[in-house]
């Protein structure tokens, strides 16, 4: 399947909802609350019109204030409804000079005169269109735009779900994306400001939730300045993307570097991350800061799987790392092919069983001295005609959840790499990835195992393959 982004240029309202409320003792009618419903309409063109819905309580009349030059603004006190129209055109003349962006205000009174204003945030922008392409991550690289998603369905399969309304289950900084909105079409949209022109890295997972609020499905957010499809490389008859799955870079130049290059981490079968280490070195295991869309910070558990794991469970509860996992009741990954529960965007999928054979470490990085080798932290593997960098992001440990990044020398020292395949379990709870380190003794020594059993608790990083 390939993936397809259809960009337009779009005018974005982004709705800051201010609402304002006033209390006196026992008088509910001197109690007034004016909001916006949603934060954000996109127009379909320049010079499009859409309509904003808004909350108004003991508020007796509304007007427009502020209007951005170029923008037009009525109001609809008997739908409660203010109707905006973009620009038709940026261009200036001799009587106008349309603006890009701006506030929109209005103002409503109450019976004794008292004022509560709300704004709207209006701008031209263009929309990244992935309603055509689920999948259960999307890949956010441009900034200042707008995202659409469809989230009335289940990814890979024809299975519909009725969402009545969508929100941030983590996110790693309320800076990264804005204005998640949930349209009755059943497609969510949010806005990806800009920081000197890009956007900001990181990661995010939104749910979906029927009107009882009981939760239905979620999908990852990937933002990164990074073109995780920019010069992929192909290895051993596969095409692989140019990073780890969740990271914002491949390299190791310096310890920012390194720390960008962690991808996610993933239990086996599980469509849902766990974060990178808080820091370079995984200094005490501890997991980079998320939190919740109240910007209060959240933190991971671990859990004992049950005998027969749910993964409904598991998905509504992604910061849960579940350990001493032995199995799934549903089929989850599938080897070769894109399942419903694969983590990777659309167009990519988990590597397949024997997806890394064939790929030994470069003779030029074996013979480099020890002190290089320990700052690399990876190897580039080869497949004779063409190489890769494979970055080692260490592990969740299946028996806490713990980042670890170490090697099995007798005094270990940094670093390993763990990679996912989507094989099938060659015993109960074991399931395949490929394996290297480095030998801080001996450098010529350091193992490379390209297809090693582990127990499926841990968390592993992947490298997505195209489909």
């Amino acid at each position: 399947m390939k993936k397809t982004i259809c960009l337009k240029t779009l005018a974005v309202v982004l709705s800051v909802a201010a609402v304002l409320s006033f209390w006196s003792c026992g008088d509910d009618d001197d109690v007034y609350k004016f909001s916006f419903v949603t934060p954000a309409l996109y127009f379909a063109e320049p010079g499009s019109t859409q309509t904003s819905f808004y909350v108004a309580s003991n508020v007796r009349s509304v007007e427009v204030t502020t209007i951005p030059e170029g923008w037009e603004a009525t109001v609809d006190t008997k739908l409660k409804c203010v109707t905006v129209t973009a620009p038709l055109s940026l261009e200036e003349t001799e009587d106008e000079t349309p603006v890009s962006s701006g506030t929109l205000k209005i103002r409503g009174y109450s019976g004794g005169g008292d004022a509560v204003v709300a704004s709207l945030y209006v701008a031209m922008a263009e929309v990244v269109d992935y309603t055509s392409a689920p999948a259960n991550c999307y890949i956010v690289s441009e900034a200042d735009k707008g995202y659409r998603i469809d989230v009335s369905r289940i990814p890979g399969s024809d299975r519909r779900i009725e969402p009545a309304s969508v929100d941030y289950m983590w996110m790693t900084s309320s800076k990264m994306l804005q204005y998640l909105t949930f349209h009755d079409a059943g497609t969510a949209a949010f806005f990806a400001p800009a920081e000197d022109g890009e956007v900001y890295s990181g990661s995010a997972l939104i749910g979906a939730y029927d009107k009882s609020g009981n939760f239905l499905w979620c999908w990852h957010l990937w933002v990164t300045n990074f073109n995780p499809e920019a010069e992929p490389v192909a290895l051993n008859g596969n095409v692989f993307m140019a990073c780890n799955l969740g990271a914002s870079g491949n390299g190791s130049a310096d310890e920012s570097a390194v720390l960008a290059s962690y991808g996610l981490y993933y239990q086996w079968g599980r469509p849902t991350p766990f974060m990178r280490p808080r820091y370079f070195n995984c200094a005490s295991g501890y997991s980079a800061y998320v939190y919740n869309s109240k910007g209060s910070q959240i933190y991971m558990t671990a859990e004992e799987a049950q005998p027969v794991q749910s993964m409904a469970y598991a998905m509504e509860n992604p910061l849960v790392f579940l350990t001493d996992l032995s199995g799934w009741d549903v089929d989850t990954w599938v080897d070769g092919a894109k399942s419903s529960y694969d983590p990777c965007p659309a167009g990519w999928r988990v590597p397949q069983s024997g997806a890394f054979d064939g790929l030994a470490i470069s003779p030029e990085e074996l013979n480099s001295d020890l002190a290089t080798l320990r700052d690399a932290y990876g190897w580039t593997l080869t497949d004779g005609a063409q190489s890769a960098f494979f970055f080692a992001g260490g592990r969740r440990r299946y028996l806490d959840g713990m980042v670890v990044n170490m090697n099995t020398a007798e005094r270990p020292e940094p670093w390993a790499g763990f990679y996912w395949t989507s094989g099938p379990a060659p015993a109960e709870g074991m399931h395949g990835c490929m394996f290297f380190e480095l030998d801080t003794d001996d450098a010529a020594q350091s193992s490379l195992l390209l297809s090693r059993e582990l127990q499926m608790s841990n968390g592993l990083q992947i490298r997505c393959v195209k489909e």
